[in-house]
């Protein structure tokens, strides 16, 4: 298994560094002319740095694989083949991979970009499951990322939140693609018996000794969605014989009566990603994010433009109030940021609403259903295409709703400064 352990962040200065030193002897050295700062995380494929690559003088994460996983017969070749194959995926949610080998002692490690943030298993444990249209935000990105790596017919085979790395702005990367699986590589390349990945997400077939495919990683992301939307696993069992027997034999609950409030169209959508006939499933990672995509949008609520209007003219009812109470210079110039921000996420909000009205999920979804209904030449590659287009347009409706979310933030900061200009210095 490969579960990183993020590590405590310790105060900048020397005696960060000394103490990092005392429990890690990498921390200060050069491997592979990257020299490594401090210690990101470790796991059970071995430990995360982040480095600096000398040459470029470019911060990376530095990946060093364990030397028990290394030395295992086979696994240097099968490292090096897969990790090229992973390298080859350039898609933005995607962590790219720099550089993968090894140094002149025979440390295999994986060299790749350095991203700032939390992993989405960090995030839900500190702050609680997510809101259904960020649950949804993120479940779109690593299915976009997913759908890029089985268009190149590699199957990650380890989605977890572990393996999902969130940046401030919402932005998410998939990352470890130590378990994929090359489904175009000569038989054996990756052997069976292998590690199995972590139990909490693992599709039934990998438990059984099936085929693997990318109905593997539709199975895992159910998973994933199913922990952002109420904050535990599928299956929260101690015993792994009973985690195991769980994937493969028991229903999974219901996400609604985890978590109350959360929209009962979720529950039809883990269901199904979580079948355990794998022909049950969403047949692509594409199809799974548009009914994520619509499920989300069925809490989003209606006339999103109209909300959002009706947000924008009180928002400038906040800045006259303001402007009345005579703020100091400090006060007037953080409205004014504010206002100007209100006014860009107003036109981004038009701009969604235009093109979800160009061109309607609903059309699209009954487009769908008559592809479906049909046998003509070139079907599988008409649906896939139809579902990501459906799943565009359902996230433009859930961006929308987002939107609307930051600007009743901004009314409250504009809330703030009113109360601040009308206090006084």
């Amino acid at each position: 298994m490969s579960t990183l352990t993020p590590c405590p962040r310790l105060p900048a200065g020397p005696a960060a560094v000394t103490t990092d030193r005392v429990s890690d002897p990498r921390i200060g050295s050069v491997l592979a002319g990257h020299r490594i700062e401090r210690l990101v995380g470790r796991g059970g494929m071995g430990v995360v740095y982040e480095a600096v690559e000398i040459a470029l003088e470019r911060t990376v994460a530095l990946k060093v694989i364990a030397p028990e996983l290394a030395d295992a017969p086979g696994f240097r070749r099968r490292f090096m083949a897969e990790s090229k194959v992973a390298a080859s995926i350039d898609h933005p949610n995607v962590v790219p991979i720099f550089r993968a080998g090894e140094d002149d002692d025979g440390v295999l490690f994986l060299a790749m970009r350095f991203v700032a943030g939390d992993d989405l298993k960090t995030i839900v444990e500190r702050d609680g499951p997510l809101a259904p249209e960020r649950a949804a935000a993120v479940v779109a990105q690593v299915g976009a990322a997913l759908g890029a790596a089985h268009a190149r017919e590699l199957v990650h085979r380890d989605v977890k939140p572990a393996n999902v790395l969130v940046t401030a702005d919402g932005h998410c990367y998939l990352t470890d693609f130590g378990l994929a699986k090359d489904l175009a590589a000569t038989a054996g390349a990756t052997q069976s018996g292998d590690v199995l990945g972590t139990l909490d997400y693992v599709a039934p077939e990998r438990v059984q000794g099936g085929a693997t495919g990318p109905w593997t990683d539709v199975y895992a992301l159910g998973c994933v969605l199913f922990f952002a939307l109420t904050g535990s696993v599928v299956f929260p069992l101690d015993a792994p014989e009973s985690k195991l027997w769980a994937h493969v034999a028991e229903p999974p609950p219901s996400v609604s009566a985890t978590r109350p409030g959360i929209p009962e169209a979720f529950d039809d959508v883990v269901r199904t990603a979580l079948a355990k006939d794998p022909g049950e499933r969403y047949q692509s990672t594409a199809l799974l994010v548009a009914a994520v995509l619509e499920a989300a949008s069925s809490d989003a609520g209606a006339q999103p433009v109209a909300r959002i209007a009706a947000l924008v003219e009180t928002a400038r009812r906040s800045e006259h109030a303001l402007r009345a109470a005579e703020p100091d210079a400090g006060v007037a110039a953080e409205a004014t940021r504010c206002l100007e921000t209100v006014g860009r996420i107003a036109a981004e909000a038009q701009r969604l609403h235009d093109a979800v009205a160009e061109l309607p999920p609903e059309r699209i979804e009954h487009e769908l259903a008559e592809v479906r209904s049909r046998h003509v030449p070139g079907k599988a590659e008409r649906v896939d295409a139809l579902a990501q287009q459906l799943a565009a347009q359902r996230r433009a409706v859930v961006q929308l709703d987002a939107l609307y979310g930051r600007l009743e933030r901004l009314l409250l900061d504009l809330d703030a400064l009113r109360s601040r200009a009308v206090a006084g210095p």
